[in-house]
């Protein structure tokens, strides 16, 4: 829930210091969401080949994270 409220707080402020705020508060709640990830990894696939999911599922936040920003 924190996550979609600082998105939708994104356009209700002009400056930099808020845009600023605004995304490292956004991004902390996006990330709670990491561990659970981990544990979900960890229990599907066999330990051979946790580092290799866990690498293009960590990829694909990256690529994810850019092309959200772009469009």
């Amino acid at each position: 829930m924190g996550g979609i409220l600082f998105n939708l707080l994104f356009p209700l402020y002009q400056s930099i210091l808020w845009f600023t705020l605004i995304w490292c508060f956004c991004r902390y709640f996006l990330s709670m969401g990491w561990g659970g990830i981990i544990k979900v990894i960890g229990e599907w696939y066999e330990p051979e080949r946790n580092g290799m999911i866990m690498g293009l599922i960590s990829i694909n936040f990256q690529f994810g994270s850019v092309a959200a920003s772009m469009f």
